[in-house]
Parts: structure tokens; C-alpha cells; sequence
């Protein structure tokens, strides 16, 4: 909805091998789009390899973005970021003509940096883009767009990223898990009874 990607369009999906990101390029690919995506090691690449990415880059390599032009030279029509920070900035450099630059969130820790001069000469938008708020203040579109993601889960065109399970004592090696990246798909805590 707020990407207003379009079949045939670059998709750029950062942090794709993590349960929104795998999401994101799933349904990116359900909508006809060419996705590239990005993860932050090499068991991570292929899990989105596997998820049905065109191409994948480990951003933790600092020429990730030169290798991403070489992929897309007319840059990438839609952009989601839920990392932030310099990832974030360093995104802005792969921007097509009149992109937009989708802000999740910020889990690599910092907030991004736009610089404006990048959106600018690319006649291209950034848009923030909160679940919390359009479930709180569109429910109908929530309902619908629930709807459609579990619909498509259901029909077996998207599939949940293998996930971690840490029993409940677990907490804190869950969380050191998530810090130091190491999850793939979803993390969660198993309660007991």
C-alpha cells in the first residue's frame, strides 16, 4: 500500500531473512516485483535465496550498495528499510526516478539520517510506515490486508521463515541471539503451563 509497488518493479528489502523482511519480499515477488534483497550473513543469504529473492547482498560488506547499482543500474523503485542507520543512508543511493523510501523501523539500533539532497534528485519520498498506527486508525484496511497475508499463507504462496524457539528460562540467550543477529526467521518463547 504505502510502497505502491507495481509488477515489474525493484523491490530493495533490507534485513529479508527476519520474519517481517522475509515477509516483505515474499509478497514483493507475489506482486510480480524483482526483488533484491539484503541480509547480514551467509547462512542469512541463502534463507532469502531459498524465500524466492532474484539476488541477494550481505550488507555488512561495504560495497554492497556499488554491487546493488551493478544489479539494478535504474535503481530501485521501492526500498524497505527496517534497519535504519547507515544502512538506511547508504540506501538512499539506490534510489530510480521517483522511488519511495520506506521507513520500518530502526533495528540496527540508530536512527537514519536522510540525506534530502538523495530524495531530491531523485523526485523520490520517503514514508514512514507503522503497522500500529494503521491497525489503530484504519481497521477496515487492517482487516482487509490481515486478511489477504493469511489468505496467501494459507494457499501456501507465502511461507514462514524457519523460526528459533527458546524456552521461557531461555530469555536470555533469546535476546543475545537477536542482538548479535544470529536468528534467522522469528524468535520466540516458549511458556509453560
Amino acid at each position: 500500500m504505502a510502497g505502491r509497488l507495481q509488477p515489474g518493479d525493484t523491490l530493495l528489502v533490507h534485513a529479508a531473512a527476519g520474519g517481517v523482511g522475509s515477509a516483505a519480499l515474499q509478497l514483493g515477488k507475489l506482486m510480480g516485483a524483482r526483488v533484491i534483497a539484503t541480509a547480514g550473513s551467509a547462512r542469512k543469504v541463502q534463507a532469502c535465496l531459498d524465500a524466492g529473492a532474484d539476488a541477494v547482498l550481505d550488507y555488512g560488506d561495504p560495497g554492497w550498495v556499488e554491487a546493488f547499482r551493478q544489479m539494478a543500474p535504474g535503481g530501485a523503485d521501492v526500498i524497505y528499510d527496517p534497519v535504519g542507520g547507515e544502512v538506511g543512508a547508504q540506501s538512499l543511493r539506490c534510489l530510480a526516478y521517483g522511488a519511495r523510501y520506506l521507513v520500518i523501523g530502526f533495528a540496527g539500533g540508530t536512527l537514519t539520517q536522510l540525506p534530502a539532497n538523495r530524495l531530491l534528485l531523485h523526485n523520490a519520498s520517503a514514508v514512514g510506515v507503522l503497522w500500529g498506527e494503521v491497525r489503530k486508525r484504519d481497521t477496515a484496511l487492517a482487516a482487509q490486508l490481515t486478511r489477504e497475508v493469511c489468505d496467501r499463507h494459507a494457499q501456501g504462496r507465502i511461507r514462514l521463515m524457519p523460526g528459533a524457539s527458546f524456552a521461557f528460562a531461555e530469555a536470555r540467550e533469546a535476546l543475545a541471539a537477536l542482538e548479535g543477529r544470529s536468528t534467522v526467521g522469528k524468535a520466540w518463547l516458549r511458556v509453560s503451563q
